[in-house]
């Protein structure tokens, strides 16, 4: 007989992700830091911490009203994608990684 499942589970520290966090939005039109605790939402880096997560999914989403400017649908989705990074670069924390592989090397250096 094997151990239990969520113990087997603790043992092996699973990754645990996140697939949709929509923050890249407040990040940069409110230019919300969600380096240290923020007083409303559900996502920031010391929650995120506490929760035990591992890896998020920061949604790129653009808006339709972005698209009747030409390339403005484009431009904004760069812009949500540099506020991801902004916040990688800003906070030892956070890592960016797109991969599978760049996810479980992050876990593996505890960030």
């Amino acid at each position: 007989m094997g151990l239990p499942l969520g113990l087997l589970l603790l043992l092996q520290q699973p990754i645990i992700v996140d697939g949709h966090i929509d923050t890249p939005q407040r990040m940069l039109d409110m230019r919300t830091d969600v380096s240290s605790r923020l007083p409303d939402g559900h996502i920031d880096v010391p929650r995120m911490q506490e929760g035990g997560l591992t890896a998020a999914f920061f949604s790129i989403w653009v808006d339709a009203r972005y698209a009747a400017a030409n390339g403005g649908a484009f431009r904004r989705a760069l812009d949500l994608i540099g506020a991801v990074r902004a916040l990688a670069d800003t906070n030892p924390l956070v890592e960016l990684a797109t991969t599978a592989d760049e996810v479980r090397a992050a876990a593996a250096r505890g960030t």
